[in-house]
């Protein structure tokens, strides 16, 4: 059974990751603003996989680069609602810190939002409980999602990163086709 992850990597100097969103390097990469400078979502079949591309990934940043790495968990406690970003729309992802046993429910309050903001949330391992991702018009329409998330009962923090997909990425985040 594949082994999904996100790679959410930070630098003080984002042009260190400018060429991660032209490479062929995993299934999906985009541009960040926030937390992190840049997403990928790596899929393999096992984790000795996993960290080769990471290890890709971190050699093919100019400079020194910090990845923070989640795991995606399976079977998938997994909601996709949205299978594609509407052309001229924005995305971010939030990572969600959730109390101590909350984390299915929050997942299952996510379910019930608005599926055309809230296109996906994945249980994830590392360094947040879940990994979520938004769609809205406007920068203002993904600031007023990510508020509506952050006051779902059972969260603890969130930290969200608004995101641009790059150009060449095959596929979403979480593997569905565009």
């Amino acid at each position: 059974m594949p082994i999904d992850a996100y790679v959410l990597i930070s630098h003080g100097d984002y042009r260190a990751t400018e060429g991660l969103g032209e490479s062929e390097l995993g299934r999906w990469r985009g541009k960040a603003v926030g937390t992190f400078d840049a997403v990928i979502a790596i899929e393999a079949g096992d984790l000795d996989g996993i960290r080769e591309q990471v290890r890709a990934i971190r050699e093919a940043a100019a400079g020194n680069i910090r990845t923070d790495t989640l795991f995606a968990v399976r079977p998938r406690p997994c909601l996709v609602k949205r299978t594609s970003l509407p052309d001229g729309w924005m995305m971010a992802f939030m990572l969600i810190d959730a109390a101590p046993h909350q984390t299915r429910n929050v997942l299952e309050d996510l379910r019930r939002m608005d599926p055309n903001h809230v296109a996906a949330a994945a249980i994830v391992t590392g360094s947040a409980d879940l990994l979520v991702e938004l769609h809205a018009e406007d920068f203002d329409g993904l600031l007023d999602h990510a508020e509506l998330v952050g006051e779902i009962d059972g969260i603890r923090s969130t930290r969200t990163t608004f995101v641009q997909p790059s150009e060449n990425s095959p596929n979403r985040p979480d593997g569905q086709a565009s």
